[in-house]
């Protein structure tokens, strides 16, 4: 039981096996929900925006996770202002909070930019460049670069999250 507990909270478990299995996940529910006998087909890979706006999700989750930091970073001002005695650890406590959240901060402003960017480019991208002359989709420009771009801001996301 250790043992699992150790590789479920590993963050090579959180930061890789999560995106991929909700990757697999994906492909399969697509595949299943339709009337074709469970075939797979070039469309049900089709998922870079179904990543990207689980990504979306997931960073505004992370969002208010930060904001409840806030709040905390703000209590902890009050208790070490209204204490006689202020003790060096529990300074320092507070700074490395502060810097915490402050670099968090930082990188959250980063990620909703170039995830916006990237969920206007994306579908204005695969019009274009996505299908071929029939109205097929390209495997590369239509299927594998949305996903490729959704598996990197997911996992950028939930890296962000769990940090």
């Amino acid at each position: 039981m250790e043992t699992l507990i150790l590789v479920l909270t590993h963050s090579y478990f959180k930061n890789i096996c999560i995106p991929l299995v909700a990757l697999v996940v994906t492909v399969l529910f697509k595949a299943i929900s339709k009337k074709d006998g469970y075939r797979i087909e070039k469309n049900d890979y089709a998922i870079g925006f179904d990543l990207l706006a689980s990504a979306f999700l997931l960073f505004v989750t992370g969002m208010i996770d930060l904001a409840s930091k806030l709040l905390k970073v703000k209590e902890l001002t009050g208790t070490i202002l209204t204490r006689e005695t202020q003790s060096i650890q529990a300074l320092q406590n507070f700074k490395e909070e502060v810097e915490h959240v402050y670099s968090k901060s930082f990188m959250a402003v980063l990620i909703i930019l170039f995830l916006v960017l990237i969920l206007v480019f994306t579908p204005s991208f695969v019009r274009d460049q996505g299908w071929n002359n029939n109205g097929d989709l390209k495997w590369i420009q239509g299927v594998i670069i949305p996903v490729l771009l959704g598996l990197v801001f997911f996992t950028t996301v939930v890296i962000w999250i769990g940090e």
